[in-house]
């Protein structure tokens, strides 16, 4: 075992992680299907570290859902309840503590419980940005373990009418894809129209047993349209999502009758239901001195029910937002540029349900932040941001909290909180790249974590919040250092973070009625670890890309964290031949080390590896290209548990070996004058 750890640390010393270089001399790290965009809602930072990722990039992974397309990126991992109920994970942290941003606005479906995974489908989405650094002084609360900014395809090339269509067929789970999608610019509008479906039945792992009812299906839809007219222009986007998932536990085939391979039913099975509606409208004006004024408005409605089998649903929740983002942007000379910025947010959770495992309660946030960036010549960038952020919970008289006899008292908490960014980007020479800044964030507990008193089905686990707990606060540092040559690029980006009264579930020796109970504690924690990136190309057909992460967390009385995810080494070798017609082939490992250091009531996870093949052969014309792709995951049948996988204390695997076929095609045409 030492050897096979050492050929890796050997190999890992000649892989390359290409590098891009965006406008105003910013650098960013690039993988292939990685780009560099500056437009619209980019959030535009200059010194923290990000990561930008083309969408469309993302169908060829052959996963399941926009959280395991991101966790093949170093630094993101996902928090998943099977395959189709997943979050994204960002060194180490999740939930309320990684804002999801869809066209400029929060996504919001992190108060309830961990087992809320982001069921937005990457189809209809330009870009994605990943910040892994707080990110609370823009954005707020929720920010103050990272950012994830999605962003769908905004207006086509001037002219241009764009028809696409994708499908997918995935072995493991018997089910499919299928997306398809049109845009247009007629001068005066545009608009974008785009319509996906997933429909899978259970999967089986690599001992080829069926795991009983992980099966899962997803309709998403996506439409937007806009203009400019002078000085002003307009940008909205709708996004819907209706998604069904079957609930996962050990002794599932107990409860519900063992049905046909091919099965999809889940109208008689324990399920979670989510319909989600998201509308945004942006309009930025440029004016007569220069600036521009942004004002992003919207609404969100996420509502979550729990099917508990023979088709009755008695947990029925809802929550409402309503957001608005202003902003203000000048260049006050060549060398310093100001932002200013405020953040809106009231948002409202309501039971619509007999059970209930959170009270009824409004949350009101409004966040206010000042920006300036600063180039002293090509070499040096600084920035320097301090925001303000007031946040307020009420919740409401709530009867029959978790049993019919319980009652959540209402309380109110309230909490002015301020936050800075302090970085600086450095290119001492062309060949070396320096980013170094230090980042505080702030965030009042959610309303789980405050008010929950109840069984969360999709665990098994009674969870018990705490309404005394007190704001969370963290200290932030990162440092990044690149060497770019010809063919040889090198990184690394150190980290660490201190939290004061860290919030975080932990195991007690209680249980109710045979299950565990939780309760939501509090503790100074650090959190540490390093990104490593390295490589070659070999005659520009091959490429050798390889990345090494890690990542500690432990409280001060001792206790490790759950869910820190285990080290992990990425190596993939890359070829690819000809221009018009492209043909890509790939090999890649996946090695996870073994992760014993693990919180209360936590089960440990042994070293694994995984290896995946594909290959894609793209034609390319004046008006049209079509790509076929064949992509092997786990393709050894590997069986696992993957650490960060809350069914692994259930002794129940992760995934087998997943054949994915898929073909994609865009037809284009542009008017002519």
């Amino acid at each position: 075992m030492k050897a096979i750890k050492a050929l890796w640390l050997c190999l890992f010393c000649h892989f390359t992680y290409a590098y891009a270089q965006e406008e105003d001399s910013l650098r960013v790290f690039s993988l292939k299907g990685v780009q560099v965009t500056a437009n619209r809602f980019s959030p535009q930072w200059q010194t923290l570290p990000m990561e930008r990722i083309r969408a469309d990039s993302l169908y060829f992974s052959g996963r399941f859902n926009l959280s395991e397309q991101l966790a093949e990126r170093p630094g993101i991992r996902i928090l998943s309840t099977g395959p189709s109920i997943s979050k994204p994970s960002i060194r180490g942290m999740y939930g309320s503590r990684v804002l999801i941003l869809i066209n400029g606005l929060r996504f919001g479906n992190q108060q309830w419980q961990d087992e809320h995974g982001l069921t937005i489908s990457s189809a209809g989405m330009d870009r994605i940005e990943v910040s892994k650094s707080p990110a609370s002084v823009k954005y707020g609360s929720e920010a103050i373990g990272g950012l994830i900014y999605c962003n769908d395809l905004g207006r086509p090339e001037k002219g241009l009418t764009s028809v696409r269509f994708g499908t997918a067929s995935y072995s493991n789970t018997l089910g499919g894809n299928i997306q398809a999608g049109i845009s247009e610019d007629r001068s005066k509008f545009w608009y974008n129209l785009d319509l996906s479906y997933d429909n899978h039945g259970d999967y089986t792992d690599g001992n080829g047993k069926r795991v009983l009812n992980s099966r899962f299906k997803a309709l998403n839809g996506k439409a937007s349209f806009g203009f400019r007219k002078g000085r002003w222009e307009n940008e909205n986007h709708y996004v819907f999502s209706s998604s069904q998932s079957g609930f996962i536990f050990n002794d599932i085939d107990e409860i519900i009758n063992v049905d046909d391979r091919l099965s999809r039913d889940l109208s008689q099975n324990p399920s979670h239901l989510i319909d989600i509606h998201l509308f945004s409208s942006r309009n930025s004006f440029r004016l007569r001195d220069g600036s521009e004024l942004s004002l992003t408005a919207g609404v969100h409605s996420n509502r979550r029910r729990e099917n508990e089998g023979g088709n009755s649903v008695s947990l029925d929740m809802q929550l409402i937002q309503y957001q608005t983002m202003l902003e203000w942007k000048k260049r006050l000379s060549e060398k310093h540029k100001l932002s200013v910025s405020n953040l809106s947010l009231l948002e409202m959770n309501t039971n619509l349900g007999k059970r209930k495992i959170v009270p009824d309660a409004l949350r009101f946030e409004n966040n206010s932040s000042i920006s300036l960036v600063s180039n002293f010549g090509k070499d040096v960038v600084l920035e320097n941001s301090i925001g303000l952020d007031l946040i307020r919970i009420k919740a409401l008289y709530t009867k029959g909290v978790n049993s019919e006899e319980k009652i959540i008292d209402p309380f109110v908490r309230q909490s002015l909180l301020a936050n800075f960014t302090s970085g600086i980007h450095l290119f001492p020479k062309k060949k070396l790249d320096m980013k170094a800044v230090l980042s505080s964030g702030n965030r009042m507990p959610n309303l789980a974590e405050l008010s929950s008193n109840g069984l969360h089905e999709g665990i098994f686990t009674y969870e018990i919040g705490d309404p005394n707990l007190a704001e969370e606060r963290c200290l932030s540092a990162n440092v990044m250092a690149g060497l770019h040559l010809k063919n040889l690029n090198l990184s690394v980006n150190p980290f660490y973070t201190r939290f004061s009264n860290f919030v975080y579930l932990q195991k007690t020796n209680e249980d109710w009625y045979g299950f565990p109970v939780y309760r939501y504690v509090q503790s100074d924690v650090t959190m540490k670890g390093l990104e490593a990136r390295s490589g070659i190309r070999i005659r520009k057909v091959l490429q050798l890309t390889s990345s090494y992460e890690m990542v500690e967390g432990k409280s001060d009385v001792g206790d490790n964290l759950p869910y820190i995810p285990a080290q992990r080494i990425l190596n993939r070798l890359e070829a690819g031949f000809g221009q018009k017609r492209y043909l890509s082939l790939f090999v890649a490992n996946e090695l996870y080390l073994e992760q014993n250091k693990t919180a209360r009531g936590e089960s440990a996870t042994p070293q694994y590896s995984l290896w995946n093949a594909g290959l894609s052969c793209r034609i390319s014309g004046r008006s049209a290209m079509y790509e076929v792709f064949f992509r092997a995951n786990n393709l050894m049948n590997e069986a696992y548990y993957d650490h960060l996988s809350r069914l692994k204390n259930f002794g129940i695997l992760n995934m087998g070996r997943n054949v994915v076929f898929g073909f994609k095609m865009n037809i284009n045409k542009i008017k002519s004058n």
